[in-house]
């Protein structure tokens, strides 16, 4: 993956924006600093937010936050 001063200089050589050179480049950097915990509240609908965890747990932990989810899940009108 090109660093974000690679990406600029490549999109400026094929005239395009970073983000149409590479859409998911943002993602993938955050993927790279492996954080543990990342929450985002959904911009069209501020009562609901994108959960993401990265964090070896024990199966039963996994399992116990699988089903807090599952009971939690919003309906879909709710979601933009």
């Amino acid at each position: 993956m090109p660093t974000p001063k690679s990406l600029q200089a490549l999109a400026d050589a094929v005239g395009v924006s970073p983000q149409e050179l590479l859409p998911n480049h943002t993602e993938s950097a955050i993927d790279a600093d492996h954080p543990e915990l990342d929450i985002r509240v959904s911009p069209g609908s501020p009562d609901t937010a994108w959960l993401r965890v990265n964090r070896l747990v024990t199966l039963r932990t996994a399992l116990e936050v699988a089903q807090l989810l599952e009971a939690d899940r919003p309906l879909k009108k709710d979601v933009p």
